[in-house]
């Protein structure tokens, strides 16, 4: 599916479709948001949210960074599977 070139905001989360999409070439670069889906990263917030908050819109562990598949102690493991996954040094 492609973004309504007649809705000025298709995926209706607040971000203009000419702002998701900067280079206005119609396609979803890694540095852009989708203008499709209203939560490009699939966090739970919206891409508007994110921008007014100053999170990233593009990473699913910004704010968030206790998911399972986020790293919160930064030691290339997942929470997931990380024993210890807050860095402390206890299991």
């Amino acid at each position: 599916t492609d973004s309504n070139p007649l809705d000025a905001d298709t995926d209706d989360d607040g971000l203009a479709d000419g702002t998701e999409d900067a280079n206005h070439n119609g396609v979803k670069d890694a540095t852009e948001t989708s203008t499709i889906k209203a939560d490009t990263d699939d966090d739970g917030l919206s891409d508007s949210n994110e921008v007014t908050n100053n999170t990233d819109p593009l990473d699913h562990c910004d704010p968030d960074n206790t998911l399972a598949a986020c790293d919160f102690d930064s030691d290339g493991q997942s929470n997931g599977v990380d024993t210890d996954d807050d860095g402390d040094g206890v299991v």
